[in-house]
């Protein structure tokens, strides 16, 4: 198999053909009942399944793997506040405003619009907001990590961070696990500065592939932001 997508439970999992693949510019989708999903959106191509397992309404994880069996990226969704709680399997679909956001944060997902009760397979989805640059505030009381990007990346990620002083600290990355993977001291002045992960490890060996937890601040305050790394 090419990729495998999971849900919390580590017995379920649909790999991918290896021949299987997205186009520039294009979708993929995975349909627990392809040919039912047929009957719905007939003009939709690349669709792959069964699957022999769902998606919960009620609350899931959504875990994608690569072929070595790494986990590459993973949602933990939910039905109740703070996320939509119109998405629960049974009318509106749940959709990321953007995919330049965090998708591990709730407020980044979105039901879909009414116009698309069954969502928008095979097309952009139908909340979709292009990210815009944040603005700093013009004064900064906590330590924020504003932009993270690219992300996924493969050879180098920009962190931009806010600081609220000058201060010596460190961004500390983590793996899936809580181990830290590499710490990159820093010397800030107040307001935006950015610092570039080159995705190695602090004994300077290239990071494997996988999700990564990068965090700045200090004792009193701190800001958490995760990244992917696809190599």
């Amino acid at each position: 198999f090419n990729w495998i997508l999971r849900d919390d439970d580590n017995l379920h999992g649909y790999g991918l053909p290896h021949n299987a693949a997205i186009p520039a510019g294009g979708y993929l989708i995975i349909a627990e009942n392809p040919a039912g999903f047929s009957v719905l959106f007939p003009a939709v191509g690349n669709v792959y399944g069964p699957l022999d397992f769902g998606f919960s309404g009620s609350g899931d994880d959504v875990r994608l793997f690569n072929a070595e069996g790494t986990l590459v990226d993973a949602v933990t969704y939910d039905d109740a506040i703070p996320w939509p709680q119109s998405p629960d399997g049974d009318g509106p679909t749940l959709e990321l405003v953007s995919p330049a956001l965090d998708n591990s944060d709730a407020a980044n997902w979105r039901a879909s619009v009414p116009s698309a009760p069954h969502g928008t397979p095979g097309a952009e989805n139908s909340v979709y907001t292009p990210a815009e640059e944040p603005e700093p505030p013009e004064i900064v009381r906590d330590w924020q990590i504003v932009n993270v990007y690219p992300n996924p990346f493969n050879s180098e990620t920009r962190i931009e961070l806010l600081a609220p002083r000058a201060e010596r600290t460190a961004i500390m990355i983590y793996d899936i696990l809580g181990r830290v993977t590499q710490t990159i001291p820093l010397r800030t002045a107040p307001g935006l500065q950015s610092v570039v992960w080159p995705g190695n490890t602090s004994e300077g060996a290239p990071a494997a592939t996988g999700i990564y937890f990068i965090r700045i601040g200090n004792r009193e305050t701190s800001t958490l932001r995760k990244v992917v790394l696809l190599r």
